[in-house]
This record gives structure tokens, C-alpha cells and sequence, in this order.
């Protein structure tokens, strides 16, 4: 039976580290409280939520001066109006709009129909409004009312851009489930709400949102109804956000129980001293730019396993893979994959099935039972969400790409790039490889034509000849490792021939590349920097006991906007020096990390920190009893329920002390 497996960094050809001084041990992750992120936007900023106010919208303000107006509708008239739009604008989810009874009657008896043409018009310019001319009791008169179904076909403000930009801030959810609400929310399709990128669902982010259409205010609304979802920083823009437009990210982490790992050699030093010469290190010559773990999968059977059959064609074995039992699997999927795996019975296996239990798993044996039989294994896999059938060859290609790095960095260092190494053509670009963006594709806003206009750039690359490397115009970290594929150069050098060889040991020819199928799934290949240099890097150190409460030490958007302080104040950030953080056993006192940094798009937070602390799965990570780790859990009963299971609890924020 397939299991959680302690796969090693090494099987997945992370096996280098630019950094000399020892490597720590720490508790990495322990809450998701320790793991902030922040977008960095096209222009580098750090996306920070900052307020909650939308807006001023002077548009309704405005109207009501407008002097035609004045000598036609009295001022009391006028103002019940303009509190009757500004009412309506708060209103989240247009479906409510239709039940409002409001209504505003001007006496319009006297009036010419020149002049009651011209209040027509001048409900127009309210987007939440209509009005009719109807006849009562022998008299004329304007009424206006709600628009039904909200602002639907109303014009948009001429002063208004068509998009709104904004800041979603959210604590343990995954962007695609916070998409999700606040669609439902605004009863809109989740497809009309863009973003640049997905974010970790285990941390404290924040990212940038666009939604087509939609007023600022209601967007405010939104936040009263989740505790760990909130909007704010809003404006409008002529251009919406596609999938890959960021820069980067911004990390700040908190590593807990930090330490030496038993064994190591620590004769006159310290761990600050070990810690600062680390940071300097990542800070000033960075890090080999693995492709994370994450990209691996964490059952027994790897994504990447996977992919290597997806790319023979051996669609049977790949199958099999993806229908091996897991652990967590329910009862009635684990006998429908064993009657697959077992009598090759696709019909019988889908129907032990519930009708509404949608996963890979049943996906995969929907396709079997409808083209098994009539061997069109290509089918199958066609029934696949595409996003999920690009992950299995991308992870081959990742897994590639780690072990032409680590030979790269073995055979030629990391000083200055060799004659035959690849560097883009044009200065300050990077390409965005094709399941860089489609990793962000999910569940909420599948791929698409409508898709095309986020679709990767290809740059220009070129091979580097001897005078090239004399001109010194490029550095080690300008070069490229190709990610393998069917529209790629290779280095001239012996990385071509180490990454030639590795594919004739795996099976791999350039056919398997070329004549892929499904052919809309084709793995084009790409590129990738070799070394990444982290920018905006700090760290500090802090000794703490075990009651602490280490969230003062790394603070959100949300608690910065809060303006929060520390109940145990300067108390609780005692000064870090050798002896404290050497004398645990007597003291009693351990030592955190809080560390931050800043990296481009794609690049893996988790291998810049392999340059200060050892990979996750060793067990220095957890060494303290149970006893110990749990009075660093979580402190309420909430928050601990959250870690558990995140679909049982929210994490509380406190209201912010922000003007109304």
C-alpha cells in the first residue's frame, strides 16, 4: 500500500549547498502563523494590506449640484436620492437588491416633457437606480426605485476604469477557497476575479485581486462575513491582473527551537555567529535554485514517477500509479482501485463511486470506463482537468533540471560562467515558464483560450562563447539551465552531455518529447536561473521561554494595521547572546529565528532556508519530547482545531483600529 514517504531531498537531486558554515536545526512551520507572504508586484513593491476603506466616489455628490437639477427637484428630494445610491452601493450580493422597496416620488404633473426627459437622464448617471413616469390619481409622477438586478447593464462611471485593484489578506486558506467566497458573495462567476498567483494555504498572505465591474464599497462589506479573509488597499484600474504578473514574493518566517545538530562541530562558535555568517551567505552569493519538494508529491509514488510514463507513453503503468492506495483513501475508492489494479474492471470500479465525489482518482476511472475498452488511453488521460495532466510531466522535467544544476555547480563551480553556457539575450528579463503559470490554474479558474493573454513570453537565449566569458559582461548568476523539452537549446558543454546521458539511462529519447500526446499537453521545455540571490534580507534572534507568545516577534499585515502590541512587552524579546541560547538545559530558555527575504516568481522559499537549516525530514527538526512540542503549539483552543483541521475553525483577527 502506497504511504506518507520520508523521500529524502537527495532522491530528487537536491544534494548542493553554496553555503560552508554548519547547517541548524529548527522547528520550521510549526503554526501557520510562522509563515508570512507577501506578493511583490510588477513594479517591485511589497503588496501590504494597509486599509479597509474604499474609495471616495464624489460621482452621487456630484449629480446633486448639477444646476439643471436644482430648479427641477427640491433639495430634501435630492438628498433622499443620494442616500438612497450610497445605501444600495453597500449592498454585497445584488440578489438583495430585487426585494428592496425603497422609492423615491418626484410630483412631475407640471412638468414639460423636456424637463422630465432631463431628470430621466440624470438617474442614468446613478448606477444603483432606475425611474419611470407613471400616472396616479390624475397626476404625473417620477418614481425611482432600486435598479433590479443590481447594477446589470447600468453604465460604469465615466471618472471609474472598468477594473477594481485590491489586497486579500488571508490566514489558513487557500487563495482558490477565498476566490470562491467572494464570488459566492457577490453571486458572480469566479471567473471574473483574476490574480496574479496562488498563495500558500498554511501561512499569513497577502496578495493582489482584480474583479471586473464591481464597486469598491461592496467589496468593504465582504470583510464582516470571514474572519481570516479581509479586502482592502482598493482602486481602479484600466488593465486587469493576469496569472504570472508579479515579481516575486516577499517571505518573513519564524524558526523555532533553533540549535546545533548533535555531532556537529562547533568548537568557538556561536550559534549568532553561525546564524549571521548563513544569513551573509544567502544574502550575498544565494542559492542553488532547486525546485522545492513540494513539486515531488508526498505519497510513495512521486508526481514525477508518474510523469516519466506519461512521457514513454505507458499509459497502463501511469494509470496504475495514479490508482495505488493511499492511506486516507475512503473505504469505497480504495476497493474501487483495488478491483482496477486487480480484474481491470473500469465500469465496476467507477461504479462503486458516490455521483458527487469529484477527484483525480475518479476522474481518471470516468475516462477508463468510457475508453478502456477501445484502448484509447489518450482519452483518459484527456479526462483530466489540464492543469493536473501538466503536473506529472513537469515534475520529470523539475526532477531533471535539480540533477543538470547539482552537475553543473559539481563540474564547474559557481565563480563565472564556462564557455557553452546559456544566458538570455535581453538584460533584466526572466521567462515565466508554462506550468510556472499553470500552477497557479486550479479547481476556481481552469485553463483556457480566454487564458492566452497570461501565457509565457519565450525569450531569447544564447550560447557563450570564450569571448563572451573575457567581455565579463555576465555573471554566474545569469546563467540558465534548460529545463529538457521540445523547443530548447543545450548547453555546449558537458552539461549537455551529462543531461544526454541521464535521458538515455531513464528511457528518455527526444521523440518522447516531440511526438507527445495529447498534443496540446506538449512539454515545450524552458529555462531556469541556476542561482537565485535573495534581496531585502534580515534576521534577528530571540531567546524565549516556552509560555512566550513568539507572534510579537513577526507581525501580519493584519496585527500591523491593528496596531498591535505585545502583552508582555519588552520582557518578552530578551537580548540574544551565546551564553542564553547555549545553557537550555539550566535556563530553560530556547532560541527563535525570525528571518525575511525576497524572491522572484517560481523560486522555492524552502531551498533558500537549506542554506541555514537541514532538510525537513530529519529528525532534529521535532527531537523534543511531546511535551515540550506542545507548549509550543497553538495557545487556544481555536487555533489549535484550525492546525487540525482547518475546516473546523477560523482563525480570530481583532477589528482594527482604523477610521470609519
Amino acid at each position: 500500500m502506497s504511504q506518507y514517504t520520508s523521500r529524502s531531498e537527495s532522491d530528487v537531486g537536491i544534494r548542493l549547498r553554496l553555503g560552508k558554515q554548519p547547517r541548524l536545526c529548527a522547528v520550521i512551520k510549526d503554526r501557520y502563523s510562522d509563515f508570512h507572504v507577501n506578493e511583490i508586484d510588477p513594479d517591485g513593491n511589497i503588496v501590504k494590506l494597509t486599509s479597509l476603506t474604499a474609495p471616495v466616489d464624489n460621482s452621487a455628490a456630484e449629480a446633486l449640484k448639477d444646476p439643471q437639477i436644482i430648479t427641477l427637484i427640491p433639495e430634501d428630494v435630492r438628498q433622499k436620492i443620494g442616500d438612497m445610491q450610497e445605501r444600495l452601493n453597500a449592498v454585497v450580493d445584488k440578489r438583495n437588491i430585487k426585494n428592496d422597496k425603497e422609492c423615491v416620488e418626484i410630483k412631475a404633473t407640471d412638468l414639460e416633457k423636456e424637463s422630465r426627459t432631463r431628470i430621466h437622464r440624470w438617474i442614468s448617471t446613478f448606477d444603483k437606480l432606475s425611474s419611470e413616469t407613471v400616472d396616479k390619481d390624475g397626476d404625473k409622477f417620477i418614481t425611482i426605485v432600486a435598479m433590479k438586478g443590481g447594477d446589470r447593464g447600468k453604465r460604469r462611471p465615466a471618472n471609474r476604469a472598468k477594473y477594481t485593484h485590491c489586497v486579500l489578506y488571508k490566514e489558513g486558506v487557500e487563495t482558490s477557497e477565498a476566490i470562491g467566497f467572494i464570488a459566492k458573495k457577490l453571486n458572480m462567476n469566479p471567473g471574473f476575479i483574476s490574480y496574479a498567483g496562488i498563495k500558500d494555504k498554511r501561512a499569513k498572505t497577502s496578495q493582489r485581486l482584480c474583479i471586473s465591474n464591481i464597486e469598491a464599497s461592496r467589496l468593504v462589506s465582504i470583510c464582516k462575513y470571514r474572519q481570516n479573509i479581509k479586502l482592502g488597499n482598493f482602486a481602479y484600474h484600466p488593465k486587469p491582473i493576469a496569472l504570472g504578473d508579479l515579481k516575486g514574493n516577499h517571505f518573513k518566517l519564524l524558526l523555532k527551537n533553533l540549535r546545533f545538530s548533535e555531532g556537529d562541530e562547533i568548537e568557538n562558535l556561536g550559534l549568532n555567529d553561525v546564524v549571521t555568517s548563513a544569513m551573509e551567505s544567502l544574502a550575498s552569493a544565494g542559492f542553488i535554485n532547486y525546485y522545492g519538494m513540494q513539486r515531488f508529491g508526498s505519497y510513495a509514488v512521486s508526481t514525477h514517477q508518474v510523469g516519466l510514463e506519461v512521457l514513454k507513453q505507458n499509459w497502463i503503468k501511469a494509470y496504475d500509479l495514479l490508482l495505488s492506495p493511499k492511506p486516507n483513501d475512503p473505504s469505497f475508492l480504495a476497493k474501487a482501485k483495488d478491483l482496477w489494479l486487480k480484474e481491470r474492471d473500469p465500469i465496476g470500479a467507477r461504479s462503486m463511486l458516490p455521483s458527487r465525489f469529484v477527484t483525480i482518482e475518479s476522474n481518471l476511472l470516468h475516462g477508463l470506463a468510457r475508453s478502456y475498452a477501445r484502448n484509447d488511453f489518450v482519452a483518459v488521460f484527456l479526462n483530466m482537468p489540464r492543469p493536473q495532466r501538466l503536473l506529472y510531466v513537469h515534475a520529470y522535467q523539475s526532477l531533471m533540471w535539480n540533477r543538470v544544476a547539482s552537475f553543473r555547480v559539481e563540474e564547474y563551480g559557481i565563480d563565472s560562467p564556462v564557455v557553452g553556457d546559456l544566458v538570455y539575450v535581453g538584460e533584466g528579463e526572466e521567462e515565466i515558464l508554462e506550468f510556472e503559470v499553470n500552477d497557479a490554474l486550479n479547481d476556481v479558474r481552469e485553463h483556457s483560450a480566454s487564458d492566452s493573454k497570461s501565457a509565457p513570453k519565450k525569450l531569447e537565449v544564447k550560447t557563450l562563447t570564450q569571448e563572451d566569458i573575457n567581455s565579463a559582461k555576465y555573471t554566474i548568476y545569469d546563467v540558465l539551465i534548460p529545463l529538457y523539452g521540445s523547443d530548447v537549446k543545450f548547453p555546449e558543454n558537458k552539461t549537455k552531455d551529462f543531461l544526454t546521458k541521464m535521458l538515455e539511462d531513464e528511457g528518455i529519447s527526444s521523440d518522447c518529447f516531440e511526438r507527445f500526446r495529447p498534443i496540446g499537453d506538449k512539454p515545450t521545455g524552458g529555462y531556469r536561473k541556476l542561482l537565485v540571490r535573495p534581496t531585502n534580507v534580515s534576521h534577528t534572534l530571540h531567546t524565549y521561554s516556552d509560555s512566550d507568545n513568539l507572534d510579537s516577534y513577526i507581525k501580519s499585515d493584519w496585527e500591523e494595521l491593528n496596531e498591535a502590541s505585545p502583552s508582555n512587552g519588552e520582557s518578552a524579546r530578551a537580548k540574544t547572546d551565546d551564553s542564553s541560547t547555549t545553557t537550555d538545559s539550566s535556563t530553560s530558555k530556547k532560541t527563535c529565528l525570525v528571518l525575511a527575504f525576497s524572491l522572484p516568481s517560481s523560486s522555492y522559499a524552502t531551498m533558500a532556508l537549506r542554506e541555514i537549516i537541514m532538510e525537513q525530514d530529519k529528525s532534529c527538526h521535532r527531537n523534543d519530547d511531546a511535551n515540550k512540542i506542545s507548549q509550543i503549539e497553538p495557545s487556544t483552543k481555536q487555533e489549535q482545531a484550525h492546525n487540525d483541521d482547518p475546516s473546523e475553525a477560523e482563525p480570530s483577527l481583532k477589528k482594527p483600529k482604523v477610521a470609519e
